[in-house]
């Protein structure tokens, strides 16, 4: 069953991922055309600007002033990121460069990313240069303060390592994910071909000439009724398509391929997963009985605000994409979700019993964004910097690789099962409505009043911490433990409220 499990969420990932490009009309098969031609691209430039919204209605008492502080720091956000890629065509050699930058409440920094890739030869080679943000170099180590650039070199970490690269496995893997490219176009275009939700997604807004060049802009458009329409279209559509199940099947088989076992475990594989499938076949039916019961329980649930997805695609002659820009608006209506969960717990199991403590909070995410590409199969630049022991530092210097951590897919790891101390907690009153104190960095702090749990948080990096709390308002002892990331727990310290 877990095996069906598997099979099914990677069905609905798929489905998901087609989903928003699907339909029969000319538009939309246009737009899937140039959206497949990036797999052509040798080499470009990109530009992105995302900017993220975040409001909140019905929120009260500490929800509310937790979500505004959230919501002052992400309101306004804006993230830039430049791009410069080339590759030969095989795309078994490779160079990009990308700059970032983020401004989040108030807050500006700014990282960038080299990559260098051979993949062509015998030994391959990998190479990545990372500029770090300056508030990074400020708080590392000694030896590595002020030096603005890590760099990750396969070379060196294989030979801190000791252990061969396997360069048949790396060129299994870049076949495997060449073939894989190929197929899902191919399969994207032709499932896309056979869809018929009785709806536009796409339609063609304007033809437009600039500077002697063509460009059709094609606008993909979704608001909650039609996005709802067509996911629970797509996924009944995707489920009785015998071409669409033997692909996912196939694609299962293949990536068989890749591990590491005897030729006769991946006959017994393969024989097992062609009876899982055939299992799940026969089980469809049912499948698809649950998947509409789920899709009546939403249909009063508001998934996509007002704004919905609104995305323009300007294509130029060649077919390329050249701009990106748009809009995404989500809403998380928990009421509203609460009572679909009841809705369709109730029909699943007629034992259910209703939750009448239901939540009023309405949260609303929006997304816009813009991204231009220029250069496209162009001569494109990519500087790497400079790098000099008085810049720069490997990542094999940091010397992960002696310090027990497992460095091999495989390797045992020693677990450390020595607790944290117990936390060093300040005084609570009993209208307190935080437990502070310090414990072991990132551990887990809990606040109990006898059994019950009042709170729980996490240390910050220098074992800081402050627990939300209703206050107690009588005298009591409360008990306050912290927990590290292997599960160890600390003895309790206590706390007499007053």
């Amino acid at each position: 069953m877990k095996i069906l499990t598997k099979i099914l969420s990677l069905i609905l990932v798929l489905t998901l991922s087609s989903s928003i490009l699907a339909g029969c009309a000319v538009d939309e098969l246009s737009l899937l055309n140039a959206i497949c031609r990036k797999a052509d691209i040798t080499s470009c430039e990109s530009k992105t600007e995302l900017t993220v919204s975040l409001t909140s209605e019905g929120l009260k008492g500490s929800e509310k002033e937790t979500f505004n502080q959230l919501a002052t720091l992400i309101n306004g956000t804006k993230l830039v990121i430049n791009q410069k890629m080339k590759s030969n065509p095989e795309k078994t050699i490779s160079k990009s460069q990308s700059d970032f930058q983020v401004d989040l409440g108030g807050i500006s920094a700014s990282a960038s990313l080299w990559a260098d890739v051979d993949l062509s030869g015998d030994t391959p080679r990998v190479k990545e240069v990372i500029k770090l943000p300056a508030i990074l170099t400020m708080l590392a180590a000694s030896e590595q303060a002020g030096k603005d650039y890590l760099v990750l070199d396969m070379e060196d970490l294989t030979a801190a390592d000791s252990t061969p690269v396997s360069t048949g496995s790396t060129k299994e893997i870049l076949e495997f994910s060449k073939g894989i490219t190929s197929k899902l176009t191919g399969f994207l275009k032709g499932f896309a071909g056979e869809m018929d939700p009785g709806f536009s997604i796409v339609t063609r807004k304007e033809t437009k000439i600039v500077d002697y060049q063509l460009y059709n802009v094609y606008n993909l458009k979704l608001d909650d009724d039609t996005f709802k329409k067509l996911l629970s279209y797509t996924v009944t559509k995707f489920a009785q398509s015998e071409t669409a199940l033997n692909f996912v099947k196939d694609l299962i088989k293949s990536s068989i391929t890749l591990s590491d076992i005897s030729d006769q475990e991946k006959l017994e594989a393969t024989s097992e997963i062609d009876e899982s499938f055939e299992e799940f076949k026969a089980e469809i039916p049912g499948y698809l009985k649950s998947w509409d019961t789920i899709m009546g329980a939403l249909k009063d649930v508001k998934i996509l605000g007002d704004k919905g997805i609104d995305i323009d695609f300007t294509v130029n002659g060649q077919g390329f994409i050249v701009n990106e820009h748009g809009s995404l608006d989500f809403v998380i209506d928990t009421k509203a979700i609460t009572n679909a969960l009841m809705a369709y717990s109730s029909i699943e199991d007629f034992d259910y019993a209703e939750d009448s403590s239901v939540n009023q909070g309405i949260i609303k995410l929006g997304f816009t964004f813009n991204t231009d590409y220029s250069n496209i199969n162009k001569d494109v630049a990519i500087d790497f910097p400079l790098l000099t022991p008085e810049n720069s530092y490997k990542f094999s210097d940091l010397g992960l690789f002696n310090s027990g951590l497992p460095t091999n897919v495989g390797e045992e790891f020693e677990e450390d099962t020595v607790p944290p101390a117990p936390p060093v907690v300040d005084k609570v009153l009993k209208t307190s409505k935080t437990v502070t104190g310090t414990a072991e960095a990132f551990s887990i702090v809990t606040v109990k009043k006898g059994t019950t749990v009042l709170g729980q948080e996490m240390a910050d990096e220098k074992g800081v911490f402050s627990v939300s709390i209703s206050p107690v308002k009588t005298p009591c002892t409360l008990t306050v433990t912290a927990m590290d990331l292997y599960g160890n727990e600390s003895k309790p310290a206590t706390v007499n409220v007053n």
